[in-house]
């Protein structure tokens, strides 16, 4: 059986679970270095509080409560053209209550776009000026167009999120939209299983 496969959530570095260190406190979020947890703690911080806060939203250790989390897999899938085939996995923990048909579709989604602004930031600083543009091919990448497709009732709950590199010009990000949008309007599509989070 294979070792499952993880992401260290500062440089993206992949490497089996049984080699990469997880945060003390929440325990969901995971190192390939002691550099990299240091290094990544400004960013983690708030996520690792906000895991261990009490009803009242207080992180006092008189009110904590342990809500129940399952372990998500969040996929990146980065199309970049002649660098197809770029995948960062990260295991995520996700509220119990989230995981279900009859969540509330609000905070599933801020919950989920939190997470794939933090992982976006990740993978574009470990790969800072080596994507061009999807759409112009010219410009260098300065940030990810996600299309997330979601299916937290799914055993484990995933996101798998279809990232395209985007310089900073709006006739790309235009162009990428009516992309996605043509994609997800065929009768074919995989997008018609999942839930598409618009970012």
């Amino acid at each position: 059986m294979p070792d499952e496969r993880g992401n260290c959530a500062k440089c993206a570095k992949e490497d089996s679970l049984s080699h990469l260190s997880q945060c003390s406190r929440c325990k969901s979020t995971t190192y390939c270095s002691k550099e990299c947890q240091v290094a990544h703690w400004p960013s983690h911080k708030s996520q690792c509080r906000s895991g261990a806060t009490g009803a009242s939203g207080s992180s006092s250790s008189n009110t904590t409560m342990k809500v129940p989390t399952k372990k998500m897999d969040l996929k990146f899938m980065i199309h970049a053209g002649v660098n197809d085939g770029l995948d960062y996995n990260f295991k995520e923990d996700i509220p119990a209550s989230y995981c279900t048909r009859t969540a509330d579709r609000n905070l599933t989604s801020k919950f989920v776009d939190k997470l794939i602004d933090a992982r976006e930031l990740d993978i574009m600083r470990a790969n800072r000026g080596k994507w061009k543009c999807l759409y112009c091919r010219t410009r260098t990448a300065v940030r990810l167009l996600n299309t997330p497709m979601v299916t937290l009732h799914a055993e484990p709950p995933t996101v798998l999120n279809v990232a395209q590199p985007l310089c900073e010009q709006g006739q790309c990000a235009r162009e990428a939209n009516a992309r996605i949008e043509s994609a997800m309007a065929k009768e074919d599509s995989p997008m018609k299983e999942a839930e598409i989070y618009k970012m």
